[in-house]
């Protein structure tokens, strides 16, 4: 019974977690899609107007070239990079569904500074938490670490803590075996071993399960953060350079003229 709450309690956790990942990146999906559209009808309006000053291709600055000839080559080409679009659109979801490689992207991601910790603290947080839920129903230790280092979605960790298994069936003391492996915080090792001292390992266990949660809710606040204005950044930085571009070209053109 308590098993069954705790794995309904995780799965409330997770599904909420998500939940709040998807409702934040709602605002900057929709900044980049406006974004997208608003190059989309720059290149197909706007740009082509401008594209018979291509003729004077030599004397235009590289950046007004660059933007004409693109406008001139998505206009010219639209059908076949639409298509090329939604092959591309096609492969990705394709690629998604296939396991190994989700788990090359984790694995991938969990070396970026930002993203990184935030998904090192949410794995640990779930290992945490699945020690404490097997050992408090009196599943052995060494066999508790098997368990949880198989639901482990991180390579690297994964192997950490497949060290420490073997580190523990040896004889080593879980708090050292961690700290030999560098899995957990300072913090994290204390705690392991306040609780293998006092008998108490799956409630110092479900304790760093919750200090890892609140650390992981954090850092993926900080990371949610960063992605508004970073997509605002690039978005009005690609708006903002064809614009460039298209000044360059018309004052170039008056500059000819006179």
């Amino acid at each position: 019974g308590d098993a069954l709450a705790d794995g309904v309690r995780q799965m409330e956790y997770e599904h909420g977690l998500a939940t709040e990942m998807r409702n934040a990146l709602i605002y900057p999906a929709v900044l980049v899609l406006a974004g997208a559209a608003a190059v989309v009808l720059m290149f197909a309006f706007v740009v082509p107007r401008f594209s018979s000053l291509l003729d004077k291709a030599d004397q235009l600055p590289w950046l007004a070239w660059a933007v004409l000839s693109g406008g001139t080559f998505a206009n010219n080409h639209w059908p076949w990079l639409l298509v090329l679009a939604v092959a591309g659109g096609l492969a990705v979801w394709r690629l998604q569904s296939q396991p190994r490689l989700r788990v090359r992207v984790v694995e991938r991601a969990a070396g970026l500074p930002v993203l990184g910790p935030w998904l090192q603290d949410a794995e640990t947080g779930r290992w945490a938490k699945v020690m404490a839920t097997l050992l408090g129903n009196r599943v052995p230790l060494a066999q508790a670490l098997e368990l949880a280092t198989d639901g482990t979605s991180l390579p690297d960790r994964r192997r950490r803590l497949a060290q420490v298994t073997r580190a523990v069936r040896g004889g080593q003391s879980l708090a050292d075996a961690l700290e030999d492996q560098d899995a957990l915080s300072p913090t994290g090792y204390n705690l392991v071993r306040v609780g293998e001292r006092s008998g108490e390992l799956p409630a110092m266990l479900a304790s760093l399960a919750r200090l890892y949660d609140e650390a992981g809710r954090t850092r993926m606040k900080r990371v949610l953060i960063l992605v508004e204005p970073i997509a605002i950044l690039v978005i009005g930085g690609v708006i903002g350079t064809i614009i460039l571009g298209v000044i360059l070209a018309i004052t170039s053109a008056n500059d000819l003229a006179f």
